[in-house]
């Protein structure tokens, strides 16, 4: 059972558009490494966008969880 069954709607459309943001940067990522080869500023770049996407996750979950309490 995935956590996600616990937000709203509005929780789980934002869910899903921080999933796709996460998933274009991604793709980038891997399109400049198969083009140029994986680099050190490349690691950097993923990991940040990694970072971004674990801290949004926890950002909508604690708004749908304020706004559900309400």
């Amino acid at each position: 059972m995935s956590k996600e069954n616990g937000l709203s709607h509005r929780g789980l459309m934002k869910m899903a558009n921080a999933k796709l943001d996460y998933l274009l940067e991604m793709s980038k990522v891997e399109r400049f490494i198969q083009k140029n080869g994986e680099t050190e500023e490349i690691n950097r770049y993923s990991a940040l966008a990694d970072e971004k996407y674990k801290q949004r996750v926890q950002q909508i979950y604690a708004e749908d969880k304020t706004l559900n309490l309400n």
